[in-house]
């Protein structure tokens, strides 16, 4: 049992990314809005989100933590946690990460790490497990004070995160791994830096004026997208003219045509959304009567979703390393 109590919400509403791909797990962020706020203390708070302008170049690589209840070890002998567990892992850049990878059978050696991602860890039996998907990997400013490592005259010297001077951003959201704690082996990661601008207009959606501090640098990130995925939907169109019927290649291009068209209906879908019924969230959270019909979004209105948060700092560390499909 947790030493001090967590708390339950419920998800009034949320909003998944239209670019996220359940098949590879990219852009795998969503915002959630709850009916009430967090009790805010020790062992349930906020966390920063990284600056724009400066992204993975202000964090200090070497001194970020990932928080989870997931398996102590992969497969069926790993036992999830009851108590929150951490693990301290380092970042590893895109390209050295791809080339790991590559190393994997699996994978092979022409696999792909999509520019969403966010790789770290690496070292054997240190890693996030099956369970931990969609939990935080945070880490500290460049130049704010790191954690101390722990001494014989301090055993437990600033061995739990938060418990230091350092000020923490999230870098990463969990995703997926191959195996557990594999030597050489990265875990990957949402990057959260790559999705800011989403997080911003999904944030503009449901807040509307009531967001006080918008990314400017990200003002027509939704009419950006739209035309990106207008003109990759119209090339696999093209393309899927110019091979065999039913053949692999065609088969291939098939697939990334329903998956553009998928992503732009999605998309449509909630801009129509956040122009038309932005009074929505006012409904929900002044507790309104006669609140908009939502029907029509059933993808992002869940019937009663439950977060559940907090549950003490860690204590212990968190080993072993995600199985595949990674939104545990």
């Amino acid at each position: 049992m947790e030493p001090v109590p967590h708390q339950d919400r419920n998800v009034l509403y949320k909003m998944i990314n239209p670019l996220f791909s359940p098949r590879n797990l990219t852009s795998n962020v969503a915002v959630l809005q709850v009916d009430e706020p967090f009790e805010l203390s020790a062992h349930v708070d906020t966390i920063c989100l990284p600056q724009y302008e400066s992204l993975l170049d202000s964090f200090d690589w070497e001194h970020c933590v990932a928080t989870g209840w997931g398996k102590d070890k992969f497969g069926k002998s790993g036992e999830y946690q009851v108590i929150l567990k951490q693990v301290d892992l380092n970042l590893v850049s895109h390209s050295q990460c791809q080339a790991k990878l590559r190393t994997v059978k699996k994978l092979g050696r022409f696999f792909r790490l999509d520019k969403t991602a966010l790789c770290a860890g690496g070292d054997a039996e240190v890693d996030t497990c099956k369970g931990d998907g969609g939990g935080p990997l945070v880490c500290p400013i460049k130049n704010s004070s790191p954690r101390r490592a722990a001494s014989a005259d301090a055993p437990y010297a600033d061995d739990e995160y938060g418990e230091d001077d350092a000020q923490y951003v999230q870098a990463g959201i969990v995703g997926w791994g191959v195996g557990c704690g594999k030597e050489g082996i990265p875990g990957v990661y949402t990057d959260i830096s790559s999705q800011l601008c989403y997080i911003d207009w999904a944030t503009r959606c449901l807040h509307g004026d009531r967001y006080p501090e918008p990314i400017l640098e990200c003002d027509d990130w939704a009419d950006r997208t739209r035309e990106d995925l207008r003109y990759a939907l119209n090339s696999y169109q093209y393309q899927l003219t110019q091979v065999r019927d039913g053949s692999r290649r065609w088969k291939r291009i098939d697939r990334r045509v329903k998956e553009h068209q998928a992503a732009l209906d999605f998309l449509l879908d909630d801009w129509q959304f956040c122009a038309n019924d932005r009074k929505t969230m006012s409904y929900l959270e002044e507790g309104y009567d006669d609140q908009p019909n939502l029907d029509g979004f059933a993808r992002r209105q869940p019937a009663k979703a439950d977060l559940r948060s907090g549950g003490g700092p860690g204590a212990g560390k968190a080993g072993g390393a995600r199985g595949k499909g990674g939104k545990q």
